[in-house]
């Protein structure tokens, strides 16, 4: 009886055993995303020339506040949507749908465009 026992208990030894390498190499690998998203984000920081560049249009869609603010996607929808409540909120004004004046998206994130084009003209 008692060899059965520890046949089982070797068994569930065996089988927990295996399940926590898969945790393990699971979590390794989400831990490898990590660091590779990390670094990603690191590489896409922008300089002055592509916030410039990104600022000298008029309106803001989704993706130039995405880029300005280094957020993702529903972070940008959601910026959006806080700035366009504050523009349109007396219904007087014509609204453009999906977009919003750069300069909202400007003050929004405190970007400083003079100090950009200083900085840019210091680069060149």
């Amino acid at each position: 009886m008692t060899i059965v026992v520890y046949k089982i208990y070797f068994y569930y030894l065996k089988n927990y055993s295996i399940y926590l390498l898969q945790l393990f190499f699971k979590s390794l690998a989400h831990f490898k995303l990590i660091i590779e998203r990390d670094e990603k984000m690191n590489s896409e920081k922008l300089n002055a020339e592509q916030i410039l560049e990104i600022a000298s249009s008029q309106w803001a869609t989704a993706k130039d506040i995405m880029m300005l603010g280094s957020v993702g996607r529903n972070k940008a929808y959601a910026i959006r949507s806080e700035i366009s409540l504050a523009l349109y909120s007396d219904n007087t004004k014509l609204r453009n749908r999906g977009l919003v004046p750069m300069v909202e998206v400007l003050k929004y994130f405190s970007i400083d465009l003079n100090y950009l084009k200083d900085i840019l003209a210091l680069h060149k």
